[in-house]
């Protein structure tokens, strides 16, 4: 009974493999967009906390200043 079912399900991909393959191309462009906008993101937020007035453990700024310099910006 399950090798009926696998190989029903092996013909159906069979038949539509063009369009899993596209789905499965949109799905990667959409995630790859998606993971760009949240690193956008991330760095506002780093950068946010890197500026903040008060106390600062040293790690912070140091990690925001290796972050500003990796990306182009000016440390400090």
């Amino acid at each position: 009974m399950s090798q009926q079912v696998a190989s029903g399900l092996v013909e159906q991909m069979d038949r539509h493999q063009v369009v899993i393959y596209l789905a499965a191309m949109a799905a990667g462009g959409l995630l790859g967009w998606l993971v760009s906008a949240a690193g956008s993101l991330l760095q506002h937020a780093i950068n946010r906390d890197c500026t903040k007035n008060g106390s600062v453990s040293h790690s912070v700024v140091t990690e925001c200043a290796a972050i500003r310099e990796g990306c182009g910006g000016e440390i400090g």
